[in-house]
């Protein structure tokens, strides 16, 4: 058969429809309309397999069911199919007789005749019997198996033959698809079929993480009906949506490693991020701008598309656009949307053209350099002294300076408590806020920086200080031209403190004592008048005293 007469028109309605020519009367009509719903209706061997049947064998992560009276409730295992059923993050496994049905991630079907309806998501139907799916109606033969892909963050609503044939029928014309071949739910087109993503062969461990790791100008994130600026260290969750201003980007990174880059004036939607035993399943939505990705290999499946094309990774480096255009810089990368095309490194595509050499643009060199820059090696210098001062064996008050790339989140850990430190514009210095006081004492600080997957981590003892020395006992005795001082003086242990002594003729004298008694011999003043004392220690504490 030729490709082009396996094109059919798609029908809005999930019911099979039948318009006849106005020429034909109304018997020949009720002939002709009786031959075509005995060659579409399903024989009862494939009916067996009906929605109606179908019970709930396994729930992991989140899911709900829609009962008679239109009200959704979370979804148990052993309860039988209602009218119907959505995921969140997700997977729900349901069995009919030898018919397997297995719901991913951001999913939604009703039940329709007694059969399953697919409306969005992604769906694994293995065994007979029949479903429905954007209009169309699909038979599965002994032993068949299909897989349904109507993600919201695809362009290219399909059903791929993986095992045995299907039936597809829109009303209007009915054929079938064999092991190897897709069809396209848009234009009935059918096509080979190579799969690359099989995202229901990794077992769903739990939901994946989304998180924002750098990010510089106006980006917001949009989540529910509340739009927020965005922050680093953010966590996306399933829906929500995030925006860039001009002259912005935003780097988002995923469960197992890898990233994607959304550059100015863009919208990206997360659709869903699934942890498996595999990695993880990412699927995403580019709405508008463009998205630079960074997928690492061996982590799991990668969908990203666009309102044009979809595309589908397993580790690769390239770029999207909302508008259709597909960059390959390293890998390969899958364009389903159009009849399965492959992209190699070193090409490039805009939908319905043929595949060009690479051609890199400016939006291509900012996220080059962006890319060098993310992979500098993070390092890490704690000093606990203002710069251009001594170090001191205690303080009053913590310093605290640290110094580590631009971007870095940069923290300090004291016994239990963690603190943020503030980076000093794109300077690469870190300080402690101004309010922070630590208890007094000999501390442990760990500092930490982290940027993207690289830490670094170190350690510093310092002894916080705020009580004066203590100055007792305190004599003055002048023999001649000969004045001794004697007394005690008590500080923290180990610590030397700075005692001068102010004479009544303006002379200073000072000494660095440890603590405990302490004799000191000076010239005799020359005038008469109390001696001044004052004790300090490296801290900075001071005690006063008076001699007469």
């Amino acid at each position: 058969m030729k490709e082009s007469s396996r094109k059919l028109n798609l029908m809005r309605g999930p019911a099979p429809a039948f318009p006849f020519s106005p020429f034909i009367n109304r018997k020949w009509g009720a002939v002709l309309c009786g031959l075509m719903l005995l060659c579409s209706a399903p024989s009862a061997a494939q009916n067996a397999g009906g929605a109606g049947n179908f019970s709930i064998t396994e729930v992991n992560g989140r899911a709900e069911q829609q009962g008679t009276g239109g009200t959704w409730q979370t979804l148990s295992p052993n309860a039988v199919l209602g009218t119907g059923l959505r995921t969140g993050t997700g997977r729900v496994m349901l069995r009919s007789g030898n018919t397997r049905l297995l719901v991913g991630s951001a999913s939604r079907l009703r039940v329709y005749q007694q059969e399953p309806d697919f409306q969005e998501g992604q769906f694994l139907y293995e065994g007979t019997g029949g479903f429905f799916a954007l209009g169309w109606h699909m038979n599965l033969d002994a032993a068949g198996r299909v897989r349904v892909d109507l993600s919201p963050a695809t362009s290219a609503p399909r059903v791929a033959v993986l095992q045995g044939r299907a039936r597809f029928s829109n009303g209007t014309r009915t054929f079938w698809a064999k092991a190897g071949e897709q069809v396209s739910l848009k234009t009935g087109q059918v096509s080979a079929f190579s799969e690359t993503d099989p995202w229901y062969l990794a077992q769903f461990v739990g939901p994946g993480a989304a998180t924002i790791e750098a990010l510089r100008g106006q980006v917001q994130v949009r989540s529910g009906n509340a739009t927020r600026a965005a922050e680093r260290g953010r966590a996306l969750a399933a829906g929500d949506s995030v925006t860039t201003g001009a002259a912005a980007w935003v780097e988002i990174g995923f469960t197992g490693g890898g990233y994607l880059r959304l550059t100015e004036l863009g919208e990206l939607n997360v659709v869903s991020v699934d942890k498996t035993a595999r990695g993880r399943e990412v699927t995403l939505r580019l709405l508008r701008g463009s998205a630079w990705n960074v997928v690492e290999k061996g982590q799991g499946g990668y969908r990203i598309t666009t309102p044009v094309v979809s595309t589908a990774v397993r580790g690769t480096t390239f770029r999207v656009d909302a508008s259709g255009m597909v960059k390959v810089f390293d890998g390969r990368v899958e364009v389903p949307s159009e009849a399965s095309v492959t992209l190699e490194a070193g090409s490039q595509k805009k939908p319905g053209e043929a595949t060009q050499p690479l051609q890199p643009d400016e939006i291509d060199r900012l996220n080059m350099e962006l890319d060098r820059e993310r992979a500098q090696p993070l390092t890490l210098q704690v000093q606990t002294f203002a710069p251009g001062q001594p170090r001191l064996p205690s303080q009053r008050e913590l310093t605290l300076f640290a110094r580590s790339l631009p971007g870095s989140d940069v923290d300090v850990q004291v016994g239990e408590q963690r603190l943020r430190l503030k980076a000093d514009g794109d300077s690469g210095i870190y300080r402690l806020p101004a309010d922070f006081a630590l208890s007094e004492g000999r501390q442990q600080l760990t500092v930490t920086t982290r940027r993207y997957e690289q830490v670094q981590q170190r350690r510093v003892w310092v002894r916080i200080d705020r009580t004066a020395p203590v100055l007792t006992d305190l004599r003055r005795e002048q023999r001649g031209r000969v004045l001794e001082l004697t007394g005690e003086v008590r500080d923290q242990p180990g610590q030397r403190t700075e005692l001068t002594v102010t004479l009544p003729d303006g002379r200073v004298q000072t000494r660095w004592l440890p603590s405990g008694p302490f004799r000191m011999v000076l010239p005799a003043p020359n005038t008469l008048g109390a001696v001044g004392l004052t004790a300090r220690d490296p801290a900075g504490n001071e005690e006063h005293a008076s001699l007469p």
